[in-house]
């Protein structure tokens, strides 16, 4: 029963609505073809600005609320699931397929190329099955999204990000009670997992440099003392690290606590 091996995968929405501007726009409503389509993501989107916009602004994405996006989502996970179930590890057991991230989204994404869903060329792509930073302005698309996924599909487990960011000043009190609300919602639904990231871009900002500046001299500057930051094997130089991890928390969902 236990004798298995995982797998973490990443980017499913990148996946997602990506097949999502495919089947939108190519086959759907016609509104592009496939060659002028091709040619954009070719070309990075250099001179089709135009097709870019209106993927953003046409193309129903996962975490969107959108029925079609999560149906999508389904399949795309239920193809990933089989494909590693249908294996067999070298000690006899089967493969499990998981949807979290150490950081690989961006190394991978940092040597990948555009994608239909207008993801640029060397960005990073999204972590596990956390919907894009763009999919919905209500988290709880979000929320009801990746809750509805079949957990069938996800044997080796989840990691669904959130940076949570109170308002200045909020009492404590009704930022636990959001908390609950949007974790107890999330769970009643079905929801398997889901991370919390409380800090400000710009603190994440602010530490970030003095973390890389700090690197094989002091790995315990003392403006880190109640933050805990994590480094997972890269072997870039400091001031690399910095562009190359750009964004990697800090370009999360951001969600207000109203």
């Amino acid at each position: 029963m236990y004798n298995t091996s995982g797998s973490s995968n990443i980017g499913l929405a990148d996946v997602v609505d990506s097949l999502m501007a495919v089947k939108k726009l190519v086959y759907d409503e016609g509104r592009v073809s496939f060659a002028e389509l091709k040619r954009a993501v070719d070309e990075d989107f250099n001179g089709f600005g135009a097709l870019r916009a209106m993927i953003g602004e046409n193309v129903p994405l996962f975490g969107s609320g959108s029925e079609e996006a999560l149906e999508m989502a389904r399949r795309v996970m239920s193809v990933v699931h089989d494909a590693y179930a249908g294996h067999a590890n070298y000690r006899g057991g089967h493969y499990t397929s998981g949807f979290w991230s150490m950081s690989q989204h961006v190394a991978y994404g940092n040597l990948s190329g555009t994608l239909p869903s207008g993801r640029l060329r060397g960005k990073a792509f999204t972590p596990g099955l956390t919907p894009h930073p763009g999919a919905s302005k209500s988290f709880l698309d979000n929320i009801r999204d990746v809750a509805r996924l079949d957990a069938k599909t996800m044997d080796n487990n989840i990691a669904f990000n959130v940076k949570l960011v109170p308002k200045a000043g909020e009492p404590l009190d009704d930022i636990i009670n959001a908390m609950h609300s949007y974790v107890k919602s999330y769970f009643d639904m079905g929801g398997m997992q889901m991370q919390f990231n409380m800090v400000s871009s710009a603190t994440l900002r602010e530490t970030r440099l003095v973390v890389w500046n700090r690197i094989g001299t002091d790995l315990r500057p003392t403006k880190l003392d109640r933050i805990c930051t994590r480094v997972v094997q890269f072997d870039q130089l400091p001031a690399q690290f910095d562009d190359f991890l750009k964004g990697r928390i800090i370009g999360r969902t951001v969600v207000k606590i109203a």
